[in-house]
């Protein structure tokens, strides 16, 4: 290779090299903003329709915010409970997707609450106040089930798995046992009953 090739080889070198570590941590760096804007930045829930009225005196806005908070307490109710019976079927972490579904729960009880003006003080309305004080209870409640699937966890989960694990070595026995027996019975002659002579 003459001297001209190989600098004009050097400078694509060198220009492919700049452009793959731009890229690189263009991408490293557009990694840790996502990171950090997930865990740190202010989110906000975007609303499931319009705010309803000021005056708060519409039925139907007022029967779709009692629906929402009712929602609210069915999903975080039954959430609890479907979660300790999978951890009987199936391996995985109780309390890691418990954090990962009242974080997603919680951001819905905040977009309700922005929805149906909840905790925006005196809206005048009776029945109002009494889906403000369900909503409040409800943001409590979540916090204990929260407890209760900790206690879980650390007191039974360790106990339930080796149940399990028991159970399936009991069941593994009975299968074989049943394959000697089936072994056996095909091994042995069949006998086929005699007819008396007339």
């Amino acid at each position: 290779m003459t001297e001209i090739q190989e600098r004009t080889v050097r400078r694509w070198r060198h220009l492919f090299t700049g452009i793959y570590l731009v890229i690189t941590v263009g991408a490293v760096l557009w990694v840790l903003l996502s990171i950090l804007a997930l865990h740190c930045g202010h989110y906000r829930p975007a609303l499931a329709g319009p705010k309803i009225g000021a005056r708060a005196d519409d039925p139907k806005e007022l029967r779709r915010c009692q629906r929402d908070v009712e929602r609210l307490l069915v999903d975080l109710n039954e959430e609890t409970f479907k979660l300790q019976g999978r951890a009987l079927r199936y391996e995985f972490d109780p309390d890691a997707e418990w954090r990962n579904w009242s974080y997603a729960w919680r951001h819905r009880w905040q977009a309700v609450a922005r929805r149906c003006r909840l905790g925006e003080g005196e809206v005048g309305s009776p029945e109002l106040e009494e889906l403000e004080s369900v909503h409040a209870v409800l943001a409590e409640l979540e916090l204990s089930y929260g407890e209760v699937i900790e206690r879980f966890v650390e007191r039974h989960l360790h106990r339930i798995r080796q149940l399990r694990g028991q159970l399936e070595r009991v069941q593994e026995m009975i299968d074989r046992r049943e394959r000697r027996r089936r072994r056996r019975g095909a091994a042995a002659p069949s006998r086929k009953p005699v007819a008396p002579k007339e």
